[in-house]
């Protein structure tokens, strides 16, 4: 049987389904109160009944009007359902309101447009269920014609059937919901493997489908119907027919075959197929359909129906303006409105969101939508309801026809192609261009107006310039780059670190009706071979444009498949940006360091071209230091120093610090203590409304500090709270019984719990506390000190994300805080001995500091080993090294190829050992001698490709690496004495430096921040102070970053007088502490920073001695004496109470003759200090007498020896 020419479901269609916002939030009690209500179950079932509409729109346009069509189609397809404008909203309530239905508040909740129906009518949800099965609110009349269309579809026996089931149904519009002759290619997911989808080629059909959702039991209910004559007896039809109903079952459709021969049972069949269609569709929904049609006004039935089927034709009439823009250049259309639809509002929405697409990115007015006086004087004549009418128009073929019809529940149109991302021009005004993103704001995202940096980022983005974004916690990142990526055709890819995130992310969009995003991530629920079949449909639907956003982790990139797959992405589609999520993750001296980040750069510019155009960098953090900053803007080849957003202030009033210090032992009792009280805890009463909470450790199984633990322990404490309490860690808890795959899909599951309130009480490790965005987190608790101000803030971000009043607590112990001092001091302790001294403590009874170091020296396993471990990969290497310059070859190393012996270190040998190797590749690709790596994790191994460059490369590549961080000056210590003999050894001499080099700075940095946050913590009256001074700019940051550059002593006194007050004390601590990290040895940051600190206390004390130590040792050019004397001066006029503590480290540094002479002179009289100096004086003048007696000794041997 050849395709119908009338029936709707054999033409082309498309899909869009926009709803309101309220109307959801009455709909679904789990979302009503929830920010974004748009990740409903229940409203994405109900409003596929209305999303598939005719339409076939065919041309090719000019570039500018493919532009626009394209991201007109993205606006009107971006989720199903996404919200539909606030104007046609808020004009849909006031007509809900005029005619008696509800009442309404319109709330700014949290900085989103909330709206709140209440007061309305009895069994309104029931009545806007109903105006979903449109097909119940037809007309008798209208019915009768539509079920001889149908009968007019089928042979003999079909017909024969579809009348039993006709006379089955207790009404007769329930038949409509029975298709015949559905086509199969409209049944199934596009994505299936190729093989599978040659069974539905576009003229395969079944004989009668039925697709519904199933409201008492939320899931579909689609069952097929096939009735079989003799033909269906031969073996090859067989065959054929069991391949269908595969291929069937497998997208979730039952399969019924009735014979001819067997006409007794088709009865029965039809009243089972009527009575399951009444159990889904449900009693009350069928009333309340009834009582529309039979018992409401036309003003108050118009006024409801609209309410659901108004934003449903919006959508879809921006998807037929953008492909009728992409196809003929016009916005122009006339529309007819043969069923008398209030479509003049909806026209309105699409006349706007052409003008600020116009007005954004300057194009030529694309002419407007209008509705047509008649059909004949019509482009489009549009349908909203079934409609036997609109079978009739269909072979007419006068004007184009948009009428409902049936498509597949998963069913996704393809972004519309040929189109390249344009930039913003320069020439828009300013406030044309605020005008259009605030619009676009408000509703693609339904947010009030936007937070600092946010505009920036967004705007250099559309001008399609790399972008990196260090916003604070809580600034609304995310947005950024996705509301510029709506803007722009094709996908986005975001590289994302952990697998929580990428969920939170897809979770996030889904909840704002952004539905087309995918994360590409192992599935620890299935089997390997369903995990290879998941795969491929998900490359698939990439391919076939089906996704806006790509959510994959950097280590994807370095898959030798993924690779491949990445380039077959790009042929019909553009990737307008690659975002680069939690970007401080790119550096080396980030403290979440991944080296499968550095080859981000190359890579996407490599892989991911199209047609030429290669896709824009967005990298966001909300912490990232300068040498950060500084390796992010040079791995991902961003060379515009204007491309960084900093926002004014990280200061967040919605949240409140505490700091309490404690006892080991005494630890687990305030937590306890803490815990009640913000819970507001009774023993006995019951707790209503938990406010969320996440208690932040570091150890997942510790018996003190492990989420195990400490979860464990507040149970006991508040068996109350049992299933309100969990815990999350990356690794699996001693407890979980299952593998690891359990444990990542029990992961998910408990992040779904956390984020819809089920479980509002996490206690996690880290891994949680990077991005994770739940709006109402009352409180953070640290169970343990931090390991830096930076990490502190990230995670404490995570409360307050709503605007409200929010708490954040540290509970930690410093019971030996001068062992924590000496092992915190790089300049006195080198990584190699820490073990020893952190040992001489039990670690029951260690300090939060103490305890902090396990990570510290794990991956600092020494220079000496890091240096066996990088010479034992060489070579081998060097085996299968190429002897011609420029020649290239492929190397496979297994993960487990490092010695056991090698590895030191607590924790999971065999995850160290890979990390070990993987980092002695990422050293060697460094200094050139690799030109890159890949990650086989099937077959568990990297695959080196090896390069041999000249030993001059060899240098220049080892200089440029140290340049990113180092003086030229400081660069001169890492350079070698002696030129290499040989290729060989110029590659370990290069790499032996540049281990050097990490362990000077980046290891020295990583214990300076953790002794920064140890000195905040020690101050909790001035802990905000610190806290923001440290994550702030000032105007001291930049003359700060400047003076790292040289060593100029009177640009270090310079600064103490600009520093006026205390409020400049401390901003110049802040800008002076964070640049202290990145440059632990610099002798006029240690000074500045020291002296500010006595602001503080005497802990500032030992960074003067140190200025004192790097100066002697480093920099004997230097006039010491006059650096003592000018600082005696300024503590003298700014802290003179503390002039003999500053001379005694002073002498704790420089004991040379002028120093002691200097502080002799200064110090109190008879004082610690006078002492102090008077002793160095006479030591030094003993040390001269001794050296002049040995010179005359020579002089006399000398003679004796002539004579």
């Amino acid at each position: 049987m050849s395709l119908s020419p009338t029936c709707p479901w054999h033409q082309p269609y498309a899909v869009g389904a926009f709803a309101a916002d309220s109307v959801v939030r009455l709909l679904d009690d789990s979302v009503a109160n929830l920010l974004s209500p748009f990740h409903s179950l229940m409203l994405k079932r109900l409003i596929r009944l209305r999303w598939g509409c005719t339409l076939d729109v065919i041309g090719v346009a000019d570039e500018e009007a493919k532009f626009v069509g394209a991201v007109l189609a993205k606006i009107a397809q971006r989720g199903f359902p996404a919200p539909c404008s606030l104007d046609l909203e808020r004009f849909l309530l006031d007509q809900a309101r005029q005619a008696g239905w509800l009442e309404y508040a319109e709330d700014k909740k949290a900085g989103a447009f909330v709206f709140h129906v209440k007061n309305y009518r009895k069994n309104l949800p029931n009545l806007l269920r109903a105006c979903f099965f449109a097909e119940l609110l037809l007309q008798d009349e209208e019915v009768e014609s539509l079920l001889e269309h149908y009968l007019s579809l089928c042979t003999s026996s079909e017909g024969e059937f579809y009348d039993m089931v006709y006379r089955s149904c207790p009404d007769p519009r329930l038949a409509l919901f029975l298709a015949p002759q559905r086509l199969m290619i409209t049944m199934v997911r596009l994505t299936h493997p190729r093989e599978e989808m040659q069974i539905a080629v576009s003229d395969q059909r079944v004989d009668f489908a039925l697709e519904v959702p199933n409201l008492a039991e939320d899931k579909w209910l689609r069952i097929v119907v096939e009735i079989d004559d003799a033909s269906h007896q031969g073996k090859g039809q067989q065959e054929l027919d069991a391949q269908r109903d595969r291929l069937l079952k497998i997208n979730g459709w039952e399969v019924w075959r009735l014979t001819v021969k067997e006409k007794s049972r088709w009865k029965e069949k039809a009243r089972e197929l009527v009575q399951m269609l009444c159990a889904a569709v449900t009693d009350e929904v069928l009333q309340a359909a009834k009582d529309i049609r039979e018992k409401l006004s036309e003003e108050s039935r118009q006024a409801l129906t609209d309410l659901v089927l108004l934003p449903v034709a919006e959508a879809q009439l921006l998807v037929l303006i953008a492909r009728w823009l992409h196809a003929n250049g016009t916005a122009s259309v006339r529309i007819a409105n043969p069923q008398k639809l209030n479509l003049q509002p909806v026209l309105d929405c699409v006349d706007e969101y052409l003008t600020q697409l116009e007005r954004l990115y300057g194009l030529r007015h694309f002419g407007r939508p209008i509705l047509a006086n008649s059909e004949d004087d019509a482009n489009v004549v549009y349908f909203l309801s079934p409609s036997a009418q609109a079978w009739d128009y269909l072979p007419l073929q006068t004007s184009k026809l948009v009428a409902p019809t049936f498509v597949f529940s998963d069913y996704e149109d393809a972004l519309l192609t040929g189109a390249l991302p344009r930039s913003v021009p320069n020439e828009v005004d300013q406030s044309d261009l605020e005008q259009a993103l605030t619009y676009f704001l408000q509703n693609l995202f339904r947010k009030v107006q936007f937070r600092e940096g946010q505009i920036a980022i967004i705007l250099r983005s559309l001008q399609l310039k790399p972008v990196v974004g260090l916003l604070p916690t809580a600034a609304g990142k995310s947005l950024c780059y996705q509301m510029a990526s709506l803007l722009q055709p094709g996908f986005t890819i975001v590289v994302q670190p952990l697998r929580s995130l990428m969920w939170d992310q897809q979770d996030n969009l889904d909840a704002m009706g952004v539905h087309r995003s995918t994360a590409i991530m192992s599935h620890a629920e299935v089997t390997p071979d369903e995990e290879n079949r998941l795969k491929e449909e998900g490359y698939r639907a990439i391919e076939q444009g089906f996704r806006f956003f790509v959510f994959i982790s950097p280590e994807r990139f370095q898959i030798p498949e993924f690779r491949e797959q990445v380039k077959t992405f790009v042929i019909n589609q553009p990737i307008p940006y690659c975002v680069v999520d939690e970007a401080h993750c790119v550096s080396e001296w980030g403290h979440d360091f991944r080296p499968a980040y550095l080859n981000l750069g190359r890579l996407v510019a490599d892989l991911c071209s199209h047609h030429g155009y290669r896709p824009v960098f967005i990298a966001l953090t909300g912490t990232a230091s300068q040498n950060v900053l500084t390796d992010i803007l040079r791995e991902l080849n961003i060379g515009d120093p204007d491309a960084t957003v900093v926002p004014e202030s990280f200061d967040r009033s919605e949240l409140s610090f505490e700091v309490i210090k404690v006892r080991v032992e005494e630890r687990l009792g305030y937590l306890k203590s803490l815990l009640k009280n913000l819970l507001g805890y009774r023993p006995g009463q019951p707790l209503n409304e938990l406010p969320s909470g996440l208690i932040f450790t570091y150890f997942v199984n510790d018996r003190q500090l492990g989420v195990a633990h400490l979860r464990n322990a507040l149970l006991d404490a508040f068996p109350e709270l049992r299933g309100k309490i969990d815990l999350y860690s990356g690794s699996k808890p001693y407890w979980f019984k299952g593998n690891d795959r359990d444990w990542e899909l029990w992961k998910i599951k408990l992040q779904q719990r956390f984020k819809r309130n089920e479980t509002p009480i996490f206690v996690c490790t880290h891994s949680f506390g990077m991005g994770i965005d739940k709006p109402d987190i009352r409180f953070t608790i640290h169970a343990m000190l931090p390991r830096s101000l930076e990490e502190f803030y990230q995670q404490a971000g995570r409360a307050g994300r709503d605007g409200t009043n929010s708490h954040c607590i540290i509970i930690f112990a410093d019971d030996q805080p001068g062992l924590a001092d000496e092992i915190l001091d790089p300049l006195r302790v080198p990584i190699e001995k820490t073990s020893e001294l952190v040992e001489q403590i039990p670690q029951k009874q260690q300090s939060d500091a103490l305890r902090n170091t396990w990570f510290l020296r794990n991956s600092f396993l020494g220079k000496n080993s890091d240096k066996a471990i990088v010479d034992y990969v060489w070579q081998a290497l060097a085996r299968q090294l190429p002897t011609r310059e420029g020649d290239r070859k492929r190397v496979e190393i297994p993960f487990d190829f490092l010695p056991d012996n090698l590895v030191k270190g607590e924790g999971d040998l065999s995850e160290r050992k890979q990390q070990a190797l993987e980092k002695a590749i990422y050293r060697l690709l460094v200094v050139g001698a690799v030109e890159d790596y890949e990650k086989d994790y099937t077959g568990h191994k990297f695959i080196v490709h090896l390069i041999r460059h000249s030993t001059q490369t060899l240098q220049e590549r080892f200089g440029e690496y140290l340049s990113r961080y180092a003086t030229e000056g400081e660069i001169r210590r890492y350079l070698p004495r002696t030129s290499p003999r040989n290729y060989n050894e110029a590659v370990r001499l290069y790499v032996h430096q540049i281990v050097e080099f990490v362990y000077d700075h980046i290891e020295r940095r990583r214990r300076r921040a953790m002794w920064e946050m140890l000195q905040a913590a020690r101050d909790p009256k001035k802990f905000r102070e610190q806290l923001m001074a440290y994550m702030e700019e000032s105007e001291f940051t930049q003359p700060v970053k400047e003076l790292t550059k040289r060593i100029s002593p009177s640009e270090w006194f310079d600064l103490i007088d600009k520093a006026e007050g205390v409020d400049g004390i401390v901003k110049l601590f802040g800008a002076c502490r964070r640049q202290l990290e990145e440059f632990p040895e610099h002798p006029g940051l240690l000074l500045l920073t020291g002296f500010c600190r006595l602001h503080y206390g005497d802990e500032g004390l030992r960074d003067i001695s140190g200025a004192f130590i790097v100066l002697r040792e480093n920099y004997q050019k230097i006039n010491r004496h006059n650096v003592a004397q000018n600082l005696v001066a300024k503590v003298k006029t700014r802290f003179p109470g503390k002039l003999d503590k500053v001379i005694e480290a002073i002498l704790d540094g420089d004991r040379s003759r002028e120093i002691a002479r200097l502080c002799y002179a200064e110090a109190s009289p008879y004082s610690h200090a006078y002492s102090k100096a008077l002793f160095a004086l006479v030591e030094n003048i003993l040390n001269v007498l001794q050296q002049g007696g040995k010179r005359h000794g020579r002089v006399k041997t000398k003679r004796s020896v002539a004579g």
